[in-house]
């Protein structure tokens, strides 16, 4: 308990303190006020994302008038992002609205998703549920002469083109829907957009011919190549459930393979199991074939390798018996020397 005398003295120091701090807060400076950042649009549309599948929704249900409202409740999206997807699809010229309210598909949305026939029934490859997505393709061709000049790109009738001004030379984009071309100094750089197949070879087949299809584009433009060679691809599997498994211990599972190749998991828009490398694509995909139709189990490939242990091991047991054997009847006699009582041989004198 404190005396009185020093109770008013406290209070005083107590008021003091709280003032001073009441005066520092009305007088310290704003927090800075920093523009905000607004993000670049999203990309165009690819195959294997949720803008291909309102297209072949649309595709699916031509006739009938399309429902925001009820593809909303169906598919799990809210309707302003409904809304735009339709919005990019329109300037994209895939879908149009001739009607308020309704939205159809185009002929440019059905030849650009190779939707008119219906796709080839393949078997289900392992732990999948659609096909292999292939992108991020590039071919490289070198340039033999170029007489290339930036009037000449009209004559090609692109979507899009860009110019970008670099240190030592000027880089040339052009873009299609299904591909575009990067213009450098030595090379040309096809850039093939999202390829959906049954496996890896399929893939590379088909890209290789939107591959063909971009590079006639370079002779209008004065440019002459030789030689095209695939520099690089991912492939992924959509709606894979190996990718929901092995979320479940990392969302961001990721495995290096060695020599700049890489296996991960891909969450953000489906579950994918992806790779850059094709060899292990194959692989994984054989591997998880076999895997849905066998009926063994891992605990019978464990119990395999026990038993392969126990015959190596009974086999080189075996062997040493066999060996020591030989050796004992091939070793021959040795013959014992007539030794005198002086200890030398008799044939010495």
């Amino acid at each position: 308990m404190l005396p009185r005398e020093v109770r008013p003295v406290l209070q005083e120091r107590v008021s003091e303190r709280v003032e001073n701090k009441t005066s520092m807060t009305k007088h310290r400076h704003p927090p800075e006020r920093h523009p905000q950042k607004w993000t670049d649009s999203p990309s165009p549309i690819s195959y294997g994302t949720r803008e291909r599948e309102l297209v072949r929704y649309l595709f699916q249900h031509q006739g009938e008038r399309f429902s925001i409202r009820n593809y909303s409740h169906l598919q799990g999206i809210p309707r302003s992002t409904i809304y735009h997807y339709l919005a990019r699809l329109q300037r994209q010229g895939y879908v149009e609205k001739p009607h308020t309210g309704n939205h159809i598909i185009t002929q440019k949305g059905i030849d650009y998703l190779d939707l008119s026939t219906p796709p080839v029934q393949t078997p289900r490859w392992g732990c999948r549920t659609e096909s292999l997505s292939t992108h991020y393709l590039k071919y490289h061709l070198p340039i033999l002469s170029s007489e290339f000049h930036e009037s000449l790109i009209a004559s090609v009738q692109p979507d899009s083109h860009t110019k970008n001004q670099l240190q030592n030379f000027t880089q040339y984009t052009i873009k299609w829907d299904y591909a575009s071309i990067q213009i450098n100094t030595k090379q040309v750089v096809i850039h093939v957009h999202d390829i959906i197949a049954g496996d890896v070879d399929e893939a590379h087949a088909r890209a290789f011919l939107v591959a063909l299809e971009a590079a006639k584009k370079l002779k209008p433009l004065g440019i002459r190549c030789e030689g095209m060679r695939l520099q690089m691809a991912h492939y992924a599997r959509i709606e894979s459930h190996l990718a929901k498994t092995l979320s479940k211990m990392d969302n961001r599972y990721f495995l290096d393979l060695g020599d700049g190749e890489k296996f991960w998991i891909d969450t953000s828009l489906n579950y994918e199991d992806e790779t850059n490398s094709p060899e292990f694509r194959k692989r994984l995909d054989s591997f998880l074939l076999d895997m849905k139709n066998s009926s063994a189990l891992l605990s019978d490939v464990d119990r395999g390798r026990k038993d392969i242990d126990k015959l190596v091991e009974i086999t080189y047991n075996l062997a040493q018996v066999a060996t020591n054997m030989t050796l004992h009847h091939q070793l021959p006699n040795k013959k014992k020397e007539d030794v005198n009582e002086g200890g030398r041989p008799e044939y010495i004198g």
